[in-house]
């Protein structure tokens, strides 16, 4: 079961206050003209350390911003730190955790495809590692 949590991402709410780091987005997609191909993506990432910490998790979610042609502003999310959603959020726990100092980076790419087998799969693969250290680690998901 152990191994199971580093390939399959888990999917569950987040206590907000474990969250130790900025948000950084992956991908903006705009569902009115997204196509099919789009959705299949590679996307560098940074993340900043808002304290010291072991990096053992990176959390994923998305944010919906209705704002076309709205008289004011108005966004969705399903973030952590936001009312929590049927959504959830998705934890991608770390087989090779990362230790950062309050304002140190953790540098990657994030590449989304959907399953050969089964399109409502996705295979996910993180490549990530402290900047400025020659150190990539790569792990696959199976969401």
């Amino acid at each position: 079961m152990r191994q199971n949590v580093f390939i399959e991402p888990f999917v569950d709410f987040i206590d907000p206050r474990l969250i130790a780091s900025n948000p950084a987005m992956i991908k903006d997609i705009n569902a009115e003209t997204v196509t099919v191909k789009e959705l299949d993506f590679t996307s560098p990432f940074s993340i900043e350390a808002v304290r010291d910490h072991n990096c053992n998790c990176i959390v994923g979610y998305f944010d919906i911003p209705f704002d076309n042609n709205a008289k004011s502003f108005v966004c969705f999310s399903t973030g952590p730190s936001h009312t929590n959603t049927h959504w959830k959020q998705t934890l991608f726990y770390l087989e090779k955790s990362v230790k950062l100092v309050k304002g140190e980076f953790l540098d990657g790419t994030i590449s989304v495809q959907k399953n050969a087998r089964n399109p409502r799969c996705l295979d996910i693969v993180l490549a990530y590692g402290r900047r400025g250290e020659e150190n990539t680690f790569v792990q696959n998901f199976e969401l």
